[in-house]
């Protein structure tokens, strides 16, 4: 690994990337976002009429939202290899931006790493999931409620790993994977990582692609095991935890952006293929490692973070089955009223501000699998 790499820094989010920073608002206030599994089917009456029920199935659901501050639980998923050795020393610096945005909110922040290989007994606390201790404190979450100067001193201090700490089999969704069921072992050092009623937002940092037997720029994923794909973390969190807001962000080479990957002087690895997929199935933020100046682009993470209060995961994308220019999906409120506050893109639903106190029925038309 070269340790003397220059010019590299983080982080470009794309055009739609900085529509959502232009659209950001202070969410700070009561209303938690949760699934309620109660079937809502007279709801669907609500939907323009189809006798093609081939091409399209209607789905309901109803959403409640209690009485809680607004919750985001964030997990940063650092690369630790030694390829990342010049990203590291300005890792601290970057991501205290990224915190400052999360004030006003109820958050709770931890760190893992990409390193799954096999526990050692000198390495087995930073490895596979498990969540780092921060510098300076006795814990492995820094809060909302905790003293800022001091949660921001021990983050910096910690997501600025060592040079060639980690394993260079990257593997930061079997990462994630581990991380979250490792939050359901009361014993372990996880416990508290995943609140109910609070949006989770994952970012990954990293200049390769999820590996595990060799670091291949192909992205073949005939290699992968379960807990290394895309698809199954995605559906590890939709079935664990019905209706949570999930995005999962990325700062990697971005696909067939072969000047970054082959970047002068740069140890890139691979073209972050799987961490894109990832990214894109749940609206995150895609940046690049590429880039001159990422300051201001984890600020868009940070806002897309915060955004996470107001947003609801339906089933499915919904579709415009009667070509009227709009999505076939109805917002009702307790009282029966239709909203209109809100905007989609993919099976995000995100409004204009957090949700009152209530339940509220959603109706929508998606196309058949």
């Amino acid at each position: 690994m070269n340790n003397q790499r220059v010019y590299i820094r983080y982080v470009a989010a794309i055009a739609s990337s900085l529509f959502l920073m232009t659209m950001f608002q202070n969410c700070g206030q009561s209303g938690s976002i949760a699934l309620n599994q109660q079937a809502a089917s007279s709801a669907l009456a609500d939907l323009p009429p189809t006798t093609n029920t081939t091409n399209y199935k209607d789905y309901s659901k109803v959403v409640s939202v209690s009485q809680a501050s607004s919750k985001v639980d964030v997990l940063v998923v650092i690369d630790n290899s030694g390829s990342m050795s010049y990203e590291q020393k300005n890792m601290a610096s970057r991501f205290n931006t990224f915190l400052s945005k999360l004030q006003g909110l109820d958050w709770q922040v931890g760190i893992t790493t990409t390193d799954c290989d096999p526990d050692t007994a000198s390495t087995a606390y930073r490895k596979d999931g498990r969540l780092l201790p921060f510098n300076g404190l006795n814990t492995y979450l820094i809060k909302s409620t905790d003293d800022f100067s001091m949660a921001q001193s021990a983050f910096s201090s910690t997501v600025q790993r060592p040079a060639n700490e980690g394993s260079g089999l990257e593997q930061g969704v079997k990462a994630t994977y581990r991380a979250l069921e490792r939050s359901l072992d009361p014993t372990g050092p996880n416990v508290g990582l995943i609140r109910d009623g609070a949006a989770l937002s994952v970012i990954l940092v990293s200049d390769s692609d999820e590996t595990v037997t060799s670091n291949s720029k192909t992205g073949d994923e005939s290699t992968f095991g379960f807990k290394n794909f895309a698809q199954n973390l995605y559906d590890y969190v939709q079935n664990t935890y019905p209706g949570k807001s999930f995005k999962f962000s990325s700062i990697i080479v971005r696909d067939g952006d072969q000047a970054c990957l082959n970047f002068p002087n740069s140890d890139n690895e691979a073209y972050g293929k799987n961490y894109q997929k990832l990214t894109n199935m749940t609206s995150g933020i895609l940046g690049s490692v590429c880039e001159t100046d990422y300051a201001n682009q984890l600020s868009v993470i940070g806002d897309s973070t915060t955004e996470q209060v107001r947003l609801v995961t339906l089933d499915c994308s919904p579709v415009d089955s009667d070509n009227n220019g709009a999505v076939d999906l109805v917002v009702k409120d307790a009282a029966g009223n239709v909203l209109t506050n809100y905007s989609v893109s993919g099976r995000m639903v995100t409004f204009s501000q957090v949700l009152p106190v209530g339940n509220f029925t959603f109706a929508y038309r998606c196309a058949a699998q």
